[in-house]
């Protein structure tokens, strides 16, 4: 077996923590399958699955699927109490037989994947599908941040039911007889379900006169469908009372208060009631004495200040109904009922009942209740309306609806009055009684220094509008910019004539880098942020010569070819006569850079070392050039010679001699 250099190992381990530690927190996300889920998230430490229950036990952020795309599991999800959490939901489908998600004493936050379907189903007896009891808080919203979203079908969507015979829990909220945490919607396609139960809200009373939950819900967003016998969004019902056989009989039960806040967003109750919950009907007396009441209605204080919502009653809680027989039981006294709208608010409401104990006077939005329908304030509608059959909206003198662009209000009752409608979307059906102004928008464009703008003008409402930003030499395009927010980044930005708009294109000058040399070219980027321009040259100035490529004078860099003709190291060396014992030379030109020799001034007739050179008449031997040719006397450098060897031959005589003696 090869033998493990340790010192290597130990330096390769350490640059290999090193590179971990510099990644990004993102880059160490993990992912992990615990039953049939799998979760990711930065810190799955406080994660684990036992006894059929996924516990988020950390807080943190989560991403929550299937193991197994599309599989519907009966196991079920629990975040501790304590912890405060975010969820992505990305196509989680529990069905269990107790609660599916439990969220006793956390904070959690719900996100849905847009296109995802999640589901939370349960079929146990007094079992939540979603249980936020108080001490608890509930946020769910859909995956977009963009201001002004409005959720549509291709928004994530959730499921909650509470699917059993048996009455009691919330589908979302408490479980029997429990008041709600804080329950907040701001986003995504939800719909929940109970058959006797309140859908979204307090818990139904304990069985036999126990009252309701109280509940506390806000929707500011999303497309909220609610459906139950009782009510729909808000406190529980009180339970009903027993009946007495020669005992005493049960009262009903009081129902749940509730305090609901609608400021956006589509709510669709079906039909049922938004608000207090309903009391319970008193036991029927067969023998005894004393009669059986009727249980309270449940208090309501409700706000509509935006958004449309489609209801059955709002407001407080009807009364239970007194027991049957002898003595019979009196009804209930009903609940109390505030609703409030704000001073400018702009909620489009459709229902059969309002239970309110303020003036109505004092409204603002619109309401249509039991087909008599009034605007009371000028307002635009938050997405489409339908105005039912036989229903009848007056709009005031001074009153002005606006219908926005891609919005449809379907009119299959009658609008009449004094009012207007300003309509930059689309009316269907019957066509409105009152002045229908065909609005144009007027978009307004602008540019910044460093470049123009085109595209402005009037447009029909629901028109594509394309406004256009071109910078000038020396700039680049930031955004469109409109009230100081960045609406568009692209140079070619279009849009739906909807109101009136006032753009301004906003451009930047270019911070250029250093020039970076590339064969026979320079490039040099722009270091502004987002900003991808770049200019490349061709290389300039400098001079190139036999040996040497020529220097850009802006980079620095070499470029083109050699210039064999441009000799840098020229010398000119003059003619000179041959003697008896020295050789001579004609005047030639010799470059010290390349070694090159020529016979003219102009450099055109190249010729060799050898062709430099005029031997003695004597002397037939060619001695090559080195550096430059030799010229001059020789004679001396041979005298100089046989004195040299004269010396020599006389010291080794004396030498020879010393060594005899």
């Amino acid at each position: 077996m090869k033998k493990i250099n340790r010192k290597r190992y130990l330096a390769g381990l350490a640059a290999a923590v090193m590179l971990l530690a510099l990644l990004p927190a993102t880059a160490l996300a993990a992912s992990a399958g615990y039953g049939d889920f799998l979760v990711t998230g930065d810190d799955l430490s406080g994660v684990s699955f036992e006894n059929n229950t996924l516990t988020i036990g950390t807080s943190g952020t989560y991403t929550v699927a299937m193991a197994q795309e599309g599989n519907v599991t009966d196991q079920h999800i629990t975040v501790a109490s304590g912890v405060t959490a975010t969820l992505v939901l990305n196509g989680v489908s529990v069905s269990s037989g107790t609660t599916a998600l439990e969220i006793s004493g956390a904070d959690v936050t719900l996100i849905l994947s847009s296109g995802s379907d999640n589901s939370f189903v349960s079929t146990g007896a007094a079992c939540s599908a979603i249980h936020a009891p108080s001490g608890s808080t509930l946020t769910i919203r859909c995956d977009s941040s963009e201001e002004g979203h409005v959720c549509d079908e291709n928004c994530g969507s959730l499921t909650a039911q509470y699917d059993s015979n048996t009455g009691g829990p919330a589908a979302i909220g408490g479980n029997t007889a429990e008041d709600t945490g804080s329950i907040s919607i701001q986003g995504g396609v939800i719909n929940a379900s109970n058959i006797y139960g309140t859908a979204i809200g307090g818990g139904e009373g304990q069985v036999y006169s126990g009252e309701g939950g109280a509940a506390t819900v806000s929707i500011s967003g999303g497309i909220v469908t609610a459906t139950s016998y009782d009510a729909a969004i808000g406190g529980g019902a009180g339970a009903d009372g027993i009946g007495g056989g020669g005992g005493t009989p049960g009262s009903g039960g009081s129902g749940g208060s509730a305090v609901i806040s609608i400021t956006g967003g589509v709510v669709n109750t079906q039909g049922a009631s938004i608000g207090g919950g309903n009391g319970g009907n008193g036991g029927y007396n067969y023998y005894g004495s004393t009669p059986a009441n009727g249980g309270a209605g449940g208090d309501a204080e409700i706000t509509l200040t935006g958004g449309t919502v489609n209801a059955g009653s709002i407001g407080a809680g009807e009364p239970g109904a007194g027991g049957g027989g002898t003595p019979s039981g009196s009804a209930g006294a009903e609940g109390t009922g505030l609703i409030k709208t704000g001073t400018d608010g702009s909620c489009f409401v459709i229902a059969d009942r309002l239970v309110t104990s303020g003036s109505e006077d004092d409204f603002t939005g619109a309401f249509v209740i039991d087909g008599k329908g009034k605007v009371y304030s000028s307002m635009s509608l938050y997405t489409d309306v339908t105005l039912p059959d036989g229903a009848t909206l007056t709009i005031p003198d001074g009153v002005v609806l606006t219908i926005p662009a891609n919005v449809t209000f379907t009119n299959n009752g009658s609008v009449v009055g004094q009012g207007e409608i300003d309509n930059y979307g689309t009316i269907l059906g019957n066509a409105p009684e009152v002045k229908v102004n065909e609005m144009v928008a007027t978009i307004s464009v602008a540019g910044s220094e460093g470049g123009s703008v085109t595209g402005g003008g009037d447009f029909a409402t629901g028109s594509v509008v394309t406004v256009t930003a071109t910078p000038e030499e020396g700039y680049h395009f930031l955004g469109w910019m409109e009230d100081g927010k960045l609406v568009s980044d692209s140079a070619r930005y279009e849009f739906s004539a909807s109101a009136d708009r006032n753009l301004t294109a906003v451009f930047e000058q270019h911070q250029f880098g250093e020039w970076l040399s590339e064969n026979g070219t320079h490039t040099r980027s722009c270091t502004n942020e987002n900003c991808n321009v770049t200019e490349t040259e061709p290389c300039t100035g400098g001079i190139a010569t036999c040996t040497e490529r020529a220097v850009c004078e802006i980079c620095g860099g070499e470029y083109g070819e050699l210039d064999a003709s441009n000799h840098a190291q020229l010398v000119k060396v003059e003619a000179k006569s041959p003697t008896q014992t020295q050789k001579g030379n004609i005047t030639y030109w010799y470059c010290k850079a390349c070694g090159r020799y020529f016979s003219d001034e102009a450099l055109t007739n190249e010729i060799s070392a050898e062709d430099t050179i005029i031997q003695p008449a004597e002397d037939t031997t060619i001695q090559p050039a080195e550096d430059t040719p030799q010229t001059g006397d020789n004679g001396r450098l041979f005298l100089w010679g046989i004195l040299m060897l004269t010396a020599g031959s006389v010291m080794a005589v004396v030498i020879c001699k010393k060594r005899k003696v």
